[in-house]
């Protein structure tokens, strides 16, 4: 099939998404089925759509884990914000390079969202957790130095764009990285706090 954008979104569809069905639509490019009342797992069936390039999956309700999606290697936007997910395993946008803007923010609040380690290795994709309720953040989410952004407002994360010694409250840890210099202000003043 030549279809290339699949738009059904606020239709108040329900039950889970038919991947399976659509094994034909091998050029479909763009998929809007946000703000319906999908429901269930989102399943590796996704993989046969091997074209698309932005999935808008917002504010449905549906949850577990997410599938790999690795196969998808021409994806550039996935949101998915609004939804019940509660896994993201090692490599689920394993060298997805396109993928430029991926948004799982909003997950539901009594879910908690859990990220293994590695979970967005070979991506350098615009991170949105917000309003997602995970109990740590791996030590390799920040690593990819290709990486421009992480949008990690209501995780009780601050991040203060001044550097001055006020910043420097009484926190448990102060977090920066091998650029910042040991005269950095707030760096002093942690220190002088012995805050780690």
């Amino acid at each position: 099939s030549t279809l290339r954008l699949f738009d059904a979104h606020g239709n108040m569809l329900s039950g889970s998404v038919p991947f399976n069905l659509w094994t034909n639509l091998t050029s479909l490019e763009d998929l809007y089925l946000q703000n319906n009342v999908l429901s269930g797992t989102l399943k590796s069936d996704i993989c046969m759509l091997r074209s698309l390039k932005r999935v808008y999956l917002a504010s449905n309700y549906l949850e577990g884990s997410l599938p790999n999606l690795s196969c998808l290697s021409s994806l550039e936007v996935l949101v998915l914000l609004g939804n019940n997910f509660d896994m993201i395993r090692t490599n689920t946008f394993h060298g997805l390079s396109q993928l430029s803007v991926l948004n799982i923010a909003a997950q539901n609040i009594y879910n908690i969202l859990e990220l293994e380690e590695a979970a967005f290795s070979g991506t350098s994709a615009e991170v949105v957790l917000s309003g997602c309720t995970i109990p740590y953040l791996p030590s390799n989410l920040f690593a990819q130095s290709n990486r421009t952004y992480f949008d990690l407002k209501n995780l009780g994360i601050t991040s203060d764009h001044e550097h001055v010694a006020e910043n420097v409250t009484d926190g448990d840890l102060v977090v920066y990285s091998s650029a910042v210099s040991q005269e950095n202000p707030e760096i002093v003043e942690a220190k002088g706090k012995a805050i780690p």
